[in-house]
């Protein structure tokens, strides 16, 4: 069996994982797209007439392949819709009451501020997600496996390093379990949307990796979003226990 990985930045730490080992439980692994650079731009692209179109780059690089029943895609692509509504406070830090999803504590010097508006936002962010889905999935492949991103740091310090460097001097990082409690929305929300479309959605998190609140754990964080190549490895290994269960169903 084969898999293909394309996405953005959170590939590079999975293609240090996997320098050393390019097959996995038998299963070979292909990383075609890494990086914003290789595959620049949002999933999904429209033309003149605001018809949606794929990605140019992800084309290009799926066309060197010949699809079949043997050969899964793997997306780790546009992973931070959360950190883009909540990683910084806007008008105000808030929490919200995700008693359905996860069982984390309540902020009660917090504005609460409901699920459903928090997922009407994220939703909104991801709009893309449901038409990459409704096209790619129709490629021929085994399936589409969508690998979700880790859960975010319980630190800030690295937040507001990254607020340093984009020149967010006056950035006042969201409360870490409000950040957690995003992640997981979203989470939520992919899961959804690709069961809509037959794809796998796989939550990147294992305990190992994890605090017991569910942060990262500070080994792994490389920088404010992303994870190192050890947390990587795990991952892969999650990975190639999805596709061998999926071959098999």
């Amino acid at each position: 069996m084969e898999a293909i990985i394309f996405g953005h930045s959170h590939v590079w730490s999975v293609k240090r994982a996997l320098a050393s080992a390019k097959a996995v439980n038998n299963i070979k692994y292909n990383i075609i797209l890494c990086g914003t650079k290789e595959f620049p731009g949002p999933l999904v692209n429209f033309n003149m007439n605001g018809e949606p179109n794929l990605n140019q780059a992800l084309i290009s690089a799926l066309n060197q392949y010949e699809p079949n029943k043997e050969t899964y895609l793997v997306s780790i692509s546009q992973g931070n819709y959360y950190n883009q509504f909540g990683m910084y406070v806007g008008n105000r830090a808030f929490d919200i009451d995700i008693s359905g999803l996860a069982d984390l504590p309540e902020q009660p010097d917090l504005d609460i501020v409901p699920l459903g508006a928090v997922r009407e936002e994220l939703t909104l962010l991801a709009n893309e997600v449901p038409l990459f889905l409704k096209m790619i999935t129709n490629f021929g492949y085994a399936g589409l496996i969508v690998v979700g991103p880790p859960p975010p740091p319980k630190d800030d310090l690295h937040i507001l390093d990254l607020a340093k460097r984009s020149g967010k001097l006056s950035a006042i990082s969201m409360p870490a379990l409000t950040r957690l409690k995003l992640w997981h929305v979203q989470n939520a929300i992919i899961h959804e949307m690709c069961d809509k479309y037959n794809a796998k959605y796989l939550v990147n998190a294992k305990p190992e990796l994890c605090d017991p609140m569910g942060f990262t754990q500070a080994q792994y964080v490389k920088d404010a979003v992303h994870v190192d190549h050890h947390f990587s490895k795990v991952m892969i290994d999650m990975l190639s226990e999805c596709i061998l269960s999926l071959s098999k169903a």
